[in-house]
């Protein structure tokens, strides 16, 4: 864990790690910077982020590798009031959310919630450029609950570029969960084969905010 400091990390591997809390490969915290560049997680768990935790910091992560981690909330990765979190070049896949891994936690971002197979992100500025969410789950027994299996964001801004969303299944949402009032824009890239599972109309996306604009989109589902 790394709080309130800087750190910068290349080439790296996180693999087979566990937390009882948060950031089961990875978990920082603060106001400084965090520079992860060819990072793999792979296999960590934890119930809020089980790949990586970043809260209230300033990331910027190129390469990341981010594969069969497992939480109740982001289990791939998970931010948290970040006001800069740039993420280019990475791969989500085969992360699992799921009810398995919830727990009541003293720092739980959504106590009691299931999101966000690949990635889960609140109250946080987000650029994300040439990034792939493949075959990653949400699910609960609880149908209204398991959402968001490639990307869950809530009240979070900027754009995505040339992501894409491929076979990410959850309960509703199987490709990107988007709540809040700032506008959803999407910039090139695909929704292929996602499926919501409780909610056959939102495959591809499910958003509950003011309005969502896209250029070059393709695939099955808007709710």
């Amino acid at each position: 864990a790394v709080q309130d400091a800087s750190l910068a990390a290349e080439a790296c591997e996180l693999i087979g790690n566990a937390a009882s809390e948060s950031g089961g490969g990875f978990f920082g915290r603060g106001s400084l910077s965090f520079t992860l560049t060819n990072v793999t997680a792979e296999g960590n768990s934890a119930p809020d982020g089980g790949g990586a935790y970043l809260k209230e910091s300033t990331p910027v992560l190129k390469g990341l590798t981010m594969r069969r981690n497992r939480a109740a909330v982001g289990a791939g990765l998970l931010l948290s009031g970040c006001t800069s979190a740039i993420i280019h070049t990475s791969t989500f896949e085969a992360n699992n959310a799921s009810e398995s891994e919830l727990v009541e936690t003293t720092d739980s971002t959504a106590a009691g919630t299931v999101e966000g197979g690949g990635v889960f992100c609140e109250d946080s500025n987000l650029d994300l450029l040439n990034i792939t969410l493949r075959a990653n789950e949400a699910h609960s027994k609880a149908a209204m609950q398991g959402t968001g299996g490639g990307l869950a964001a809530r009240s979070c801004v900027g754009p995505l570029s040339n992501v894409d969303f491929d076979e990410n299944v959850a309960n509703q949402a199987g490709g990107v969960l988007w709540k809040g009032s700032a506008v959803l824009r999407l910039l090139d890239g695909e929704f292929v084969a996602n499926v919501g599972k409780v909610n056959p109309y939102a495959g591809a996306i499910m958003w509950g905010g003011e309005s969502t604009e896209g250029g070059g989109v393709s695939g099955g589902g808007m709710s």
